[in-house]
């Protein structure tokens, strides 16, 4: 059994808080390659967001498959797959995968096609992980907005696919199942207004006291504070149960989604609840086709009157 969503219809945000300019920079020494300003949509509803991120000199042109690119003196490294038609102005989603994982699975296991929805392709962007473990991250680096080499490369990867592509600013989307969902709930809280609609896959906000109350060892969280925001913005958020934990206990990831859901409440967040029985997994109803098309049903600050299937396991949580 199905019903449908119509999504975006239901809310406008409040006046967007000032935010902590997140990480523009390596997480060791050396300049920045990016010029960017994070979070640099409009909190304006309907005004056009905008991708002021540079590419750094010298990158090669991104291609089908592996890539690989210097960002700030780091060789960092990502897969791409590009929609069949280039044509139309590219949305991007970018899909971050969990702790001791490989890119290269995750990208096969989850599986997101870059045409689910025709009418607004996408480049799906999988990148591969530092290796970090606590407390400097847990294969990404999910402690510090700040000096973050993986914002760093989120913005110089958008720099080049907009310096390459005709990409759609309103259409920058993030996904990602564990610590990748961590990582992904870490890229809306920095860049709000431009990463507007998320799917968070067993994960959890270390902008929530409630939350970083809950992990049983003490990290140097340093998030910038999730504004509310100006029009639309949407989490897809699952959890699976008792059983889905975190290496070594650290964390309940289902008693952080319990948290997560009166945080996002308050800070103005429409949320689709998909809740499941499989432990620390992916959604088994929250199919990849459904995660591309949930995000592209979005589109910058606007409400959108696209239709959405969701399973039966899906509810919608209202802020």
């Amino acid at each position: 059994m199905r019903h449908w969503l119509w999504i975006g219809l239901f809310v406008t945000g409040c006046a967007a808080d000032s935010m902590t300019e997140p990480g523009a920079g390596d997480d060791s020494s050396g300049g920045d390659d990016s010029t960017g300003e994070p979070g640099s949509g409009d909190d304006d509803q309907g005004t056009p967001a905008t991708i002021a991120f540079a590419c750094p000199a010298g990158t090669p042109a991104f291609v089908q498959g592996l890539n690989t690119f210097s960002v700030n003196g780091q060789q960092r490294s990502f897969f791409a797959d590009f929609p069949a038609d280039m044509t139309k102005p590219l949305g991007v989603v970018f899909s971050w995968h969990g702790f001791a994982q490989e890119a290269v699975d995750f990208r096969a296991q989850v599986a997101l096609h870059a045409d689910a929805d025709p009418e607004h392709p996408v480049v799906i962007i999988t990148p591969n992980d530092q290796g970090l473990l606590p407390p400097f991250g847990l294969d990404w680096n999910i402690v510090k907005g700040t000096n973050n080499a993986d914002l760093a490369m989120f913005e110089a990867t958008l720099g080049c696919l907009n310096a390459q592509q005709t990409i759609d600013a309103d259409a920058i989307y993030s996904f990602g199942f564990s610590a990748g969902s961590v990582m992904t709930s870490l890229v809306h809280a920095s860049y709000p207004n431009l990463v507007r609609t998320i799917v968070a896959e067993s994960g959890a906000w270390f902008d929530d006291p409630a939350e970083v109350a809950l992990v049983t060892v003490p990290m140097p969280w340093d998030w910038p504070a999730l504004p509310t925001t100006t029009g639309t913005a949407s989490v897809l958020l699952t959890h699976g149960g008792p059983t889905d934990v975190t290496v070594a206990n650290i964390l309940s990831l289902e008693n952080a989604a319990q948290a997560a859901f009166p945080f996002l409440a308050h800070n103005w967040r429409v949320v689709v609840d998909c809740a499941h029985d499989q432990g620390h997994a992916l959604a088994p109803d929250v199919t990849p086709d459904l995660i591309v098309r949930f995000l592209t049903s979005h589109h910058g600050s606007a409400a959108s009157s696209q239709q959405i299937a969701l399973p039966a396991s899906c509810s919608v949580r209202m802020p």
